[in-house]
């Protein structure tokens, strides 16, 4: 599976209740993992950008760690400079690290639910879905195009353009 970099933007998280969003929190993960990749002294072990289920998962297992976020960004450059990691794995490890350490932030701000829509391509959306999987919380990824695409059409029937 391929991810297109510009499919890594800003991340939405927003609450519900009742139909009305209650809450809206975003979060800068795809900017800075655009920032590691380039030119940065990370992305320079970097290669490719299919996912490695293994490395991701290994990525979100580290984590858990000692050190936190920052220092284990820092030992993907030495694990792949030492064999300790590919540098076709390195993307992988590093997206987990980026999505683990956002997903294990929203889940101490507030209690998850058990079960969530993410929004988006089919790819990222997978990776929220592994990540949130560790917090217990299960997802249902909705395709971005879709879930777009039925809003406008809920705005044009409500706005009178067009009839249902």
């Amino acid at each position: 599976r391929q991810i297109s970099s510009d499919a890594r933007v800003a991340k939405e998280w927003a609450e519900l209740e009742a139909g009305q969003v209650t809450r809206f929190t975003t979060c800068l993960t795809g900017e800075i993992f655009e920032l590691l990749r380039n030119p940065g002294l990370i992305g320079t072990v970097m290669d490719g950008s299919a996912l490695d289920e293994a490395a991701f998962e290994r990525g979100l297992s580290d984590l858990g760690g000692p050190g936190g976020l920052l220092h284990h960004l820092f030992t993907i450059r030495s694990r792949v400079l030492l064999g300790d990691l590919q540098a076709e794995e390195a993307w992988s490890y590093a997206s987990a690290l980026l999505i683990g350490s956002e997903v294990a932030a929203m889940a101490e701000a507030r209690p998850l639910p058990a079960g969530v829509r993410v929004i988006g391509t089919p790819d990222l959306a997978e990776l929220y879905r592994l990540a949130l999987k560790r917090h217990g919380v299960e997802a249902h990824c909705v395709s971005g195009l879709e879930a777009s695409g039925r809003g406008l059409l809920r705005l044009a029937i409500a706005a009178g353009l067009i009839n249902e």
